[in-house]
């Protein structure tokens, strides 16, 4: 799996490592979408590294070897504008059913045994199918945090037996979102609510499939107060 490694703005020798946040791009995407965010971000969290990643799919009808646009898993059946909701969230089972494993085990080998990170120096953030792959991943272990971005909980009405986590949880989602519709955090706020995990919603009334200037201020605080 391809990364980037952005290190530590500076080094905290008392606390070596520091924190770690991954990224985890949409679909048809890679790693370099969310470089700019993560270079902001650099000296607001002067001891956090950044790790932005691949996912190991090539995009379906991807012939090019150049193209670098990635999959976590495939979408080739879900259509964005059905209304079978109950469709949609199969696929999304299960694809990150298949996708999440190859994903902890990154995270074991070249994360935590590579590069020293434990669980609870990790923050997991994605967007879209990113932030489907890591409110999955992210709640079956406890990490420092989770920032899920225009997402959906793939489990969320089987809760107990797929998830326990005392991870902390940011939800963000454009109100105008055509692709990956707001109910779906709205849905995941009020089951991880119920299970008592620390969670914050953030909704933008301006926002679509994308992050806007009001999320970005959500992930700022949410990384300043709650983890």
């Amino acid at each position: 799996m391809r990364y980037l490694y952005l290190s530590p703005h500076t080094n905290n020798q008392q606390n070596h490592h520091g924190d770690v946040m991954l990224f985890l791009h949409g679909y048809g995407s890679n790693c370099y979408d969310f470089l700019d965010i993560a270079r902001n971000l650099r000296p607001l969290f002067p001891n956090t590294a950044f790790m932005l990643l691949d996912a190991p799919e090539a995009i379906e009808g991807n012939q090019s070897p150049s193209d670098d646009s990635f999959q976590w898993f495939s979408l080739a059946d879900y259509d964005a504008t059905s209304p079978d909701i109950v469709k949609k969230i199969a696929i999304v089972q299960n694809g990150v059913t298949k996708a999440v494993p190859p994903l902890q085990n990154f995270i074991d080998i070249t994360v935590t045994q590579k590069y020293g990170y434990q669980p609870s120096d990790i923050i997991l953030f994605g967007f879209s199918q990113g932030a489907m792959m890591v409110l999955d991943a992210g709640l079956r272990k406890n990490y420092k945090g989770v920032i899920a971005c225009a997402g959906m909980l793939a489990f969320a009405d089987d809760f107990a037996n797929h998830y326990t986590t005392d991870t902390p949880v940011l939800l963000c989602h454009g109100k105008l979102d055509d692709v990956v519709p707001v109910q779906a955090s709205e849905y995941a706020y009020m089951v991880l609510q119920q299970q008592k995990v620390n969670i914050t919603l953030c909704l933008s009334d301006h926002a679509a499939h994308h992050l806007d200037n009001d999320i970005l201020q959500a992930i700022i605080g949410f990384m300043r107060n709650e983890i």
